[in-house]
């Protein structure tokens, strides 16, 4: 494969299997964030992880499996956090990921001024606008930085993912292969509460209504002449 960011938009689309053709061993590659975080490139590297060695892949949070992070991906591919998340922090502790203690707004900078050299970006966008507009989505924070400095751009082009206005978007002119999909975006599901810490929010309420009787109570008292209550 080829780089050729002007070829029509046909001859840019590709199945996941035949995009991960243009990451080769030792890349850096981006994975865009969060409920963002690419599906179907994901599930190809680990298909094909005898194709690869030394590939890194920087991410901040992935929601979903993150199966590139397993124990039997080691050698294959390296996780680099910002973020250790529920699916990177084995990886982080066994030594198979790397931690960088950063800012948020800090990460855009690294792709910039190449102290993370961005060889592919690997990133989720909506189908596109009139225009030839994809949108970034939910998630456009360090994915859109990512892709400008890329090498190369690896797009997966989700009908279901929202097509959200604003500075987030990226011309199909600047992506060099396209992944059409149709995929839910992953989701957190709700935290739920242990009982043992219902108690202490039961206690604050009892202790709201008591100020507010004590308040009532005191206003009641009041005279014109006398100073409110504080």
């Amino acid at each position: 494969m080829t780089m050729n960011r002007e070829r029509p938009l046909a001859e840019k689309t590709v199945t996941a299997d035949e995009a991960i053709r243009a990451i080769k061993s030792g890349d850096h590659v981006v994975f865009s964030h969060a409920a963002g975080a690419p599906q179907e490139i994901h599930r190809a590297l680990v298909r094909h992880k005898e194709d690869y060695s030394g590939v890194e892949i920087f991410h901040l949070i992935c929601l979903g499996s993150g199966d590139y992070m397993a124990p039997e991906m080691e050698g294959h591919f390296r996780h680099c956090a910002a973020f250790v998340g529920a699916n990177s922090r084995r990886a982080v502790a066994e030594d198979r990921a790397d931690f960088i203690p950063c800012f948020f707004f800090e990460v855009p900078g690294f792709f910039r001024r190449k102290l993370w050299p961005v060889d592919v970006a690997v990133i989720h966008v909506s189908p596109p606008d009139l225009m030839g507009n994809c949108s970034f989505g939910v998630s456009c924070d360090y994915t859109k930085p990512a892709a400008e400095a890329a090498r190369i751009v690896i797009a997966e082009m989700n009908d279901q993912m929202p097509y959200i206005g604003g500075d987030n978007f990226i011309h199909v002119s600047q992506i060099d292969y396209i992944v059409p999909c149709s995929n839910p975006l992953p989701e957190v599901p709700p935290a739920k509460m242990p009982i043992r810490q219902k108690r202490p929010r039961a206690a604050h309420r009892n202790v709201c209504r008591w100020r507010y009787r004590s308040y009532r109570a005191r206003c009641d008292q009041w005279q014109p002449e006398d100073t409110p209550p504080g």
